[in-house]
């Protein structure tokens, strides 16, 4: 396991993790002298994950995650993470006279606690992962991916119709950017379990096919219309089905 060092968790805290009022989050990446040392913590988070060692990615994860919640929280004025210049200037463009100031965090910092929010879920303890993805999302309400995992957590938690509104907020911030296709994709399989699950066969047929067009030959979807088709034959309508988690693999967004 990788230990993290006090003099890390002390940038993190003090220097890094937001900078000043700044007009591209490009200044944020330049004001983090420890961008390597934190990506690499993240990738071994990653890894831990990825093997089933959650004990050992949640012990480097914690203290990091702390230090970056508790200086967000002590910023004036609102905090975004963004990941390009268009990201950016929406968010500067939601700066109000009472709060003008938009301040941006460097984006692998969102990331740490994106990523403990998925170590979370793999140790069933979903109310802590809804919570940690409800922060990620104030903070880059305009990146679909943390939207659809937001949405996918809520509905393992079983809050099934703000899970909907998620994946519904989710498809309309992806749909216009064909760099956000998969999260597109994902967000319609999301619309078509709950519809599944609500009796609506035709609407969750209509969004799998849509998603089929964007992920060809995808697995879930096409298990998805299988089961669909079973039901149909058998005149019946979805039964209560245990939800695995489906956060993408592909942890951290691009």
């Amino acid at each position: 396991m990788r230990k993290i060092s006090r003099i890390l968790l002390i940038a993190l805290t003090a220097t890094g993790v937001v900078s000043g009022p700044v007009a591209t989050p490009a200044a944020a990446q330049q004001a983090d002298g420890h961008r390597d040392a934190v990506d690499e913590l993240i990738q071994h988070a990653i890894d831990d994950a990825r093997a089933g060692r959650n004990a050992e990615a949640m012990a480097n994860l914690d203290p990091m995650a702390l230090a970056v919640t508790n200086r967000i929280s002590e910023a004036k004025g609102p905090v975004y993470c963004a990941r390009s210049e268009a990201e950016a200037k929406g968010y500067q463009a939601r700066a109000t006279p009472a709060s003008p100031d938009v301040q941006f965090a460097p984006a692998r910092l969102c990331d740490i606690l994106f990523i403990r929010a998925y170590v979370l879920e793999n140790l069933q303890r979903l109310p802590e992962a809804v919570e940690q993805l409800r922060q990620v999302v104030a903070l880059e309400p305009d990146l679909p991916h943390f939207q659809v995992e937001y949405a996918s957590a809520l509905r393992q938690s079983g809050d099934v119709a703000s899970a909907l509104t998620v994946y519904r907020q989710a498809l309309q911030i992806a749909t216009p950017n064909k760099e956000y296709s998969l999260d597109r994709a994902a967000a319609l399989r999301g619309i078509g379990f709950i519809l599944t699950e609500q009796g609506d066969l035709d609407g969750a047929e209509k969004v799998y096919r849509q998603s089929l067009e964007l992920t060809p030959n995808n697995p879930i979807a096409l298990n998805e219309l299988g089961y669909i088709a079973h039901l149909r034959a058998k005149g019946q309508k979805a039964p209560a089905r245990v939800v695995e988690t489906t956060i993408d693999s592909s942890l951290p967004p691009k």
